[in-house]
């Protein structure tokens, strides 16, 4: 992505922001792109007056002249600003030939001089162009002024967004019940409107992407119309002109690794970048959204940032709408919930099919979402056949009086047993939605520990100080630490064995163990730490193998072979300060094989690349220490060969890291030692066997091979001598 693309995504999140509940600062948005700061400071301060809105002094009705006083639309002659956007403006204007208002959105200077952002500003004149529908708004031409601005024109819209009519009816506490009835009725109304119009678009082949009340429009006679399709993509046509809508998938689907739309109303796979399984399903997906906030007046998912609101929209982990406000009816809330379902397949099959659900409800009718209790169903038949009922009974009562008591009471033993029968179905109905709703909150639970855990756990290894009080603060810190994590792990471990295929229960409860495995590492319990982040490193290799379409359970499975892998080299150094270098050669021998597997997938990687170097020093200095006892115990060929093992990697480690002054050194100390055992082994020369010929002139070359290494002035004596031992083995 250019820069120029980089700095219009930023512009179309500074916009969104506001609306979120986000803090709106140049340096919260250049968090991950410090780069683009000074630019994008400038860009802000170049938008004028236009910039007061998004802080919210406002600009009232300021005349068009002084945003744009070069806009030579033709027949359209700018009145007043209207509104922005991420890549273009929209103001009041008037149609020179027929007289009316309309609609007349332009491209913002910066965003004009970009191939793909007016590419994206064409595509969608093209798309709602193509969109006849009365739900859609009218476009009415297309064009470019002198300097080559793209514009174009299209129905003026006037009254409020749906979002606003849905704050102002949650926020009215002092109408009666009967009138916000009324009012949440032609709030449904509307929005099955919405619901036609985008099963209307996917007949066309096309998705809208960013589904919300903000983007639906409420006008002052009963129109319902769905604006804003920046984000909308042709999908299932050979019509290039419209399939160009979507953009280059590596572009315009995903910015600085986020997912592309309003994070509290996309769908899962959506949140999680999954494009080729983007489709109908995920608009549907943001309805049941949509509809939850029409129901609650509150977002599905709340965070402190947009990050957090993605994490959680990719598990699928809200609250039912009956939980936010109890006051949602069961059957809504019963259809709000299919709609927002985790799997794409779960949900109605089709836009129409939720707006039929909606329309049952209204008219009292069952949906297919929900099963009614007895007592409903029956109070409704009778209702309905009012004067069926009211037939049957007096001519029961005048035909059959004989038999009237004795089938009455036959009847009513039946519609008792019914009765039961469906009060208990009923129940287990409620059970199980109360169920679900505890699912969800222990995995809340188990998240928010989670989270406490890592929190705690990072405030503890930033700290610098080495005192011994200091470090038993730690400990008990870390102590507290593993009860955090302990409380998450048994919690994710009932939801797993009850959910064994569900992936997101999987997920929690392997990423519980690594995090778990982390602190018990810190209290030296190496048995326990070491089974924790395997079970953990396997699970989500499984689970990568299993979903290779989703980028996050690679990655998750990337950081899990990362933290074995430094629990094996931890472990092995803990061990190896408390004099027990004996014991420690096979975490060493763990981590490499793990290690180099990672750096073989991007040996760019400074974490990496540092454990990588950190285990094999360690490892170094192992096998010499093990290799000078050795020595000491004059077994020769034990230490000559623990020395063979190190100094490979020694000389290895000190070509390529040439900034490290360590690896010099245990390069210098590693040659000597295995010159000096080679010159002390071939001074048991007397002891050897015939057969032992062969190794002898093979170690002789070896000496002088490491003394020429390390100092061929310094060592020129030891050099003669071997030779001389070499060419009498020689004869």
């Amino acid at each position: 992505m250019s820069r120029e693309d980089r700095l219009a995504e930023l512009l179309e999140r500074w916009e969104d922001a506001p609306t979120q509940g986000n803090s709106v600062t140049p340096e919260n948005f250049c968090h991950d792109c410090p780069d683009l700061l000074d630019d994008f400071r400038k860009i802000l301060g170049q938008l004028g007056p236009i910039n007061a809105v998004l802080v919210g002094n406002g600009i009232g009705n300021i005349p068009a002249d002084e945003f744009t006083p070069d806009i030579d639309a033709g027949r359209y002659k700018p009145i007043s600003f209207h509104a922005r956007g991420g890549l273009g403006m929209v103001f009041l204007a008037e149609d020179g030939e027929v007289g009316r208002s309309v609609a007349l959105k332009c491209m913002q200077r910066m965003a004009a001089t970009d191939s793909g952002s007016r590419r994206r500003f064409l595509a969608e004149a093209e798309i709602t162009g193509r969109l006849e529908h009365p739900g859609i708004v009218p476009v009415y031409g297309l064009g470019q002024d002198a300097n080559g601005k793209p514009f174009y024109a299209m129905r003026f819209i006037r009254g409020e967004t749906l979002g606003d009519a849905v704050d102002r009816f949650h926020q009215s506490a002092s109408i009666d019940a009967s009138e916000r009835n009324v009012e949440l009725r032609r709030l449904l109304r509307h929005f099955i409107a919405v619901c036609e119009t985008m099963a209307y678009a996917h007949s066309r082949g096309v998705i809208h992407r960013d589904l919300k009340p903000a983007n639906i429009m409420i006008g002052p006679y009963g129109e319902t119309l769905v604006v804003d399709w920046g984000l909308a993509k042709q999908i299932g046509s050979t019509d290039e002109s419209l399939a160009c809508a979507s953009g280059s998938k590596d572009s315009d689907d995903s910015v600085f690794g986020r997912a592309k739309g309003t994070p509290a109303y996309m769908s899962p796979e959506q949140a999680r970048g999954e494009w080729d399984h983007v489709g109908p399903a995920s608009d549907i997906y943001s309805l049941g959204s949509t509809l939850f906030v029409l129901l609650t007046g509150k977002r599905p998912y709340e965070g402190r940032n947009v990050r957090e609101v993605i994490d959680m929209v990719k598990l699928g982990t809200f609250f039912a709408p009956r939980t936010a406000n109890p006051a949602v009816p069961k059957a809504l809330d019963a259809i709000c919930r299919k709609a927002m379902a985790f799997r794409a397949e779960e949900r109605y099959a089709d836009a129409r099919d939720l707006a039929k659900d909606l329309e049952r409800c209204l008219a009292d009718e069952p949906v297919t979402a929900y099963r009614e209790p007895f007592e409903v169903r029956a109070r409704r038949w009778l209702k309905q056949h009012r004067t069926l009922v009211v037939s049957v009974a007096a001519a029961l009562i005048v035909g059959m009086s004989a038999l009237g008591a004795l089938a009455v009471q036959q009847q009513r033993n039946n519609w008792a047993l019914q009765d039961k029968n469906d009060k208990l179905r009923d129940k287990n109905d409620e059970l199980r939605v109360k169920n679900d709703e505890l699912i969800a909150t222990q995995l809340d639970l188990a998240v928010v520990a989670n989270k406490g855990g890592m929190l705690l756990m990072d405030s503890i290894q930033d700290s610098e100080s080495t005192q011994f009080l200091h470090r038993i603060r730690m400990l008990m810190q870390f102590v507290v630490v593993r009860a955090f994590f302990e409380h998450s792990l048994a919690t994710a471990a009932k939801l797993t064995e009850k959910y064994p295929g569900d992936p997101k229960y999987r997920f929690n409860y392997a990423m519980t163990q690594r995090n778990l495995g982390i602190p018990l590492q810190w209290l030296q319990l190496e048995s326990e730490a070491v089974a924790l982040l395997e079970y953990s490193r396997d699970a989500f290799v499984k689970l990568a193998n299993e979903h290779s379409e989703s980028p996050v359970f690679a990655y998750e499975s990337e950081r899990s072979l990362y933290a074995l892998a430094n629990g094996y080299t931890t472990l092995g150094a803990t061990r190896f300060d408390a004099y027990q270098p004996r014991d420690v050669t096979e975490w060493f021998a763990k981590a490499q094989p793990i290690l180099d597997d990672l750096l073989l997938r991007n040996a760019e990687n400074k974490q990496w690349k540092e454990l990588n170097e950190r285990n094999l020093f360690i490892w170094c200095l192992v096998l010499r220490q093990l290799a000078v006892e050795e020595f000491g115990t004059k077994d020769y060929a034990k230490g000559l060969a623990l020395f063979e093992r190190a100094l490979p990697i020694a000389r290895k480690q000190h070509a390529t890291n040439t900034k490290n002054k360590d690896w010099p050194v245990l390069r210098r100390n590693l040659l000597l030692g295995t010159g000096l055992m080679c010159k002390d082994r071939l001074g048991q020369l007397d002891r050897a066997k015939p057969t032992e010929r062969k190794e002898m002139i093979r170690i002789a070359n070896l000496g002088i091979e490491v003394f020429n290494e390390a100092n061929p002035v310094d060592f020129a004596p030891q050099v003669r001598e071997l030779a001389n031992i070499r060419e009498e083995l020689s004869k």
